[in-house]
């Protein structure tokens, strides 16, 4: 059995966007989803298992087909062996009724709880997939079957286009994805639009027909006022992911309101500026429901060089994300602080920042920090040794303002006070 779709004419990005939700419902029966693609393509079908598309997907993913002048299907065996092993184009095509399309939806059966395609069986064909034209879907490049998949048969809808969200919707149209953007500030989304990327005004049309629901926003109010727009067009089973730095508890109360409400919605923060999310490197957290998880591992993958799941912990992503911030801004607060102890001293910041060249302060974290979460504070440098020298450092700084310092002086201060002077400095963790 052979699936042969084709395009007769010129497609048109607006009215093929008008169509999807339309034609998704009346043609599919609220299966699969429609992606656009370029005229020169040609229906390929995969008799080798391993040369077969990994089809899985996370909302009910059954075929995709191409909105143009013209859908055909053929049913004939004889011409796909012939097809498959001559390499002969399949003849043209009867146009197919709109009730034999739902019939082979209807034979492409998708577990919709696990999110895996479920192949049927179709004599020796594994598989049937519309693909895109060989240069385009990157097969002269030795992509894997499961790579031209999740690169080429995913539409998304992405809610945010500032820095890191732009960022991640490049990245994402460089892999094949077809994105959706809604931005606050259209102009932004719109932007977005030389890149490949569909700019939708509407928060709740952008997610129509999408796989996935991104959003890399602002805060939590942002977050809950987008979706309050946006979920009239999120279908039940389609997960919503937010990278957004969030506050936990806002976090949670989300994750138990929209899950009372049958929506999945999953956390992902992480730590990559734009220059890395484009080129998809950086680590993305992720925390909740492990069947969720795996169901998005493989598009959260995509996104990053590393993807760390910490557990069935709804907040513990936006928990770790805060934690790795707050060491970014404390070790920046330091960098301030020397810089104007070296400035006060007649150094440049320059010459000041030759100190890095031959010493490495992270060892603090892998010595002092560990045992200082281990509760170790046999001296190695005693607490009161410390202070002396922070007040040393106020001094060389004319007692110029030092903000990082000065707190860390009266810390010092705190727990000398308390009889710990004469532990080691990590035991300002017990104050």
């Amino acid at each position: 059995m052979a699936l042969d779709l084709r395009c007769d004419g010129a497609l048109d990005l607006r009215s093929i966007e008008a169509e999807r939700s339309r034609l998704r419902d009346e043609t599919l029966g609220g299966f699969g989803q429609f992606h656009l693609v370029r005229p020169r393509l040609a229906a390929r079908s995969f008799r080798d298992e391993r040369a077969a598309p990994a089809l899985r997907s996370e909302d009910a993913f059954a075929l995709e087909f191409e909105i143009g002048a013209v859908h055909r299907v053929r049913i004939d065996r004889q011409r796909d062996r012939d097809f498959a092993h001559r390499r002969q184009p399949i003849a043209a095509a009867k146009r197919a009724p709109r009730d034999r399309v739902q019939d082979l939806i209807a034979e492409l059966k998708v577990n919709r709880d696990a999110g895996a395609f479920v192949q049927p069986k179709l004599g020796s064909l594994h598989c049937v997939g519309v693909l895109r034209h060989l240069d385009y879907i990157g097969v002269r490049r030795g992509l894997s079957s499961r790579a031209q998949y999740a690169r080429f048969m995913e539409t998304v809808a992405f809610y945010g286009a500032g820095m890191l969200g732009s960022a991640m919707i490049q990245a994402m149209l460089r892999r094949g994805v077809q994105v959706r953007v809604w931005n606050r500030s259209f102009e932004r989304a719109q932007a977005l639009e030389a890149h490949g990327a569909v700019a939708i005004a509407d928060p709740a049309e952008a997610a129509r027909g999408a796989a996935y629901v991104h959003l890399c926003l602002y805060d939590d109010a942002s977050v809950d006022a987008t979706l309050e727009r946006a979920l009239a067009g999120i279908e039940p089973s389609t997960p919503i992911v937010d990278h957004t730095t969030a506050l936990p508890q806002r976090v949670l109360e989300r994750c138990e309101r929209l899950a009372h409400d049958g929506r999945l919605f999953f956390h992902a923060p992480v730590f990559m500026g734009p220059p890395m999310a484009r080129e998809a490197k950086g680590t993305m957290l992720a925390s909740g429901d492990a069947v969720l998880f795996e169901r998005l591992r493989p598009a959260l993958g995509a996104m990053c060089s590393d993807l760390r799941y910490l557990g069935s912990r709804a907040d513990l992503a936006a928990v770790y994300k805060l934690l790795g911030n707050a060491m970014i801004l404390a070790v920046v607060g330091g960098l301030s602080d020397v810089f104007r102890i070296a400035g006060e001293r007649g150094l440049t910041r320059e010459q000041a920042y030759e100190l890095f060249s031959f010493y490495d302060p992270s060892g603090q974290i892998g010595g002092r920090g560990k045992r200082m979460a281990a509760g170790d504070y046999e001296p190695a440098w005693k607490l009161d040794v410390a202070r002396k020298d922070a007040l040393l450092m106020q001094a060389a700084a004319n007692h110029e303002r030092l903000p990082v310092i000065d707190a860390i002086e009266a810390m010092l201060r705190d727990a000398s006070a308390r009889g710990l002077g004469d532990r080691d400095l990590a035991a300002v963790a017990a104050v």
